[in-house]
């Protein structure tokens, strides 16, 4: 789809031929239809982007992950909740477990560590002051549980460079398991057995290809368009019968309808991330039916790719909502920076003078908190900027 950030739908073969026919065999997609692209990673906010499915020929691999189910936190372990000295004691039991798993608790839980260990600070500072020391003269005191927290983060670090390591080793084991497959399915067509048992064969060679996963990107594309050469050749030389190749077109047809209709209902999920996840599935189950009778597949693929366009123009429309927003936030983080930078320190005479604009300074940076994310790029500087002011 043109009309999103990022789009990758595929284009629907409308052209190819079916000369080949046989009993009960799901022909692999053609390289023009659909593919899956690879996973993004969420962050903070997820970036706006169209469902992750792009020309088939592509053929990415994805490793699919499920979002975990979303447990109640109790007050007494929720995140903001905890002390700075219970958060490395909750960050050890969650280093512990999987690397993936606890990624975004871990995160939150640093966010929230240091935003204590800050305000910490701060207050020290003052109280240093207030006691007549010379602000340049303050020294942060170092704190026992930053080290901890920074050795299980270490750890935990650690730990998500193994997986990832193991990970690239599968997706090396998975490559060289399909390029095998790819030649098992080359013998096939061009052997002179038995048809039966060429078509058992070829059957296996699918199930199996279908089980292994990922694959490192690199070989993704080529081995895709490989296995589907040689997958076409196979229909072609073998003729499968008329009778269950329209069948399968049935079949097909049928599973494709009922993902255009599942697509359709996303249309009032009031989840605008949740409706863009779990497009993004049924463009993956889409990518593994087989084709349909040729004279329907533009119009199948129409409906589909028009229900989707709703879905990712809606996921695209919120996040622009939110870089508004974003952009509004920043532009009262300068006013705040501006009119502290603007207070003319030499009026102030008085203890009185300095106690009333120290008040003015304070309730600007109460409004400081209140306002919202700036876009990522401007947060560390307008949050320095107002420190200095």
């Amino acid at each position: 789809m043109n009309d999103t950030q990022g789009t990758n739908l595929p284009v629907e073969d409308n052209g190819q031929s079916e000369e080949a026919k046989a009993p009960a065999v799901t022909e692999p997609t053609t390289p023009t239809e659909e593919t899956v692209p690879n996973e993004v990673t969420e962050e903070k906010k997820e970036e706006p982007a169209t469902a992750p499915v792009a020309e088939e020929g592509s053929a990415v691999s994805v490793t699919e992950t499920e979002e975990a189910p979303v447990e109640e936190e109790t007050p007494a372990t929720a995140p903001g909740k905890l002390t700075k000295e219970e958060i490395p004691d909750q960050l050890t039991g969650l280093v512990n477990e999987s690397a993936e798993g606890a990624r975004g608790d871990i995160k939150t839980l640093k966010q929230n560590y240091y935003k204590l260990r800050r305000s910490e600070v701060e207050e020290l500072k003052k109280a240093f002051i207030e006691n007549g020391g010379e602000e340049s003269d303050f020294v942060t005191p170092v704190d026992d549980t930053e080290e901890k927290l920074k050795e299980l983060l270490n750890v935990y670090k650690q730990k998500r460079a193994a997986v990832a390591a193991e990970e690239e080793q599968q997706k090396a084991a998975n490559y060289a398991l399909k390029l095998q497959l790819i030649d098992r399915l080359k013998v096939l067509t061009e052997s002179q057995d038995d048809f039966n048992k060429l078509y058992q064969d070829f059957k296996d060679i699918q199930h199996r290809w279908k089980e292994i996963k990922a694959v490192p990107q690199e070989h993704a594309n080529e081995l895709w368009k490989n296995y589907q050469i040689y997958s076409k050749r196979f229909y072609d030389i073998i003729k499968i019968n008329n009778q269950f190749r329209d069948y399968d077109f049935k079949k097909n047809l049928e599973l494709k309808t009922t993902l255009c209709e599942a697509v359709e209902k996303l249309e009032s999920e009031q989840d605008i991330i949740s409706a863009f996840h779990q497009l993004q599935k049924l463009h993956q189950q889409w990518r593994k039916i087989g084709p349909v009778a040729k004279e329907l597949r533009e119009e199948i693929w129409t409906r589909f790719k028009a229900a989707s366009t709703v879905i990712n123009k809606r996921h695209q429309e919120h996040f622009e909502k939110l870089k508004a927003k974003e952009q509004e936030n920043l532009e009262a983080k300068t006013a705040i920076c501006e009119e502290i930078e603007s207070i003319d320190f030499s009026q102030l005479v008085t203890f009185k003078d300095w106690e009333a604009k120290n008040k003015e300074i304070i309730a600007l940076q109460e409004k400081w908190k209140t306002i919202g994310f700036a876009p990522k790029k401007y947060n560390l500087q307008k949050f320095a900027r107002g420190r200095a002011g």
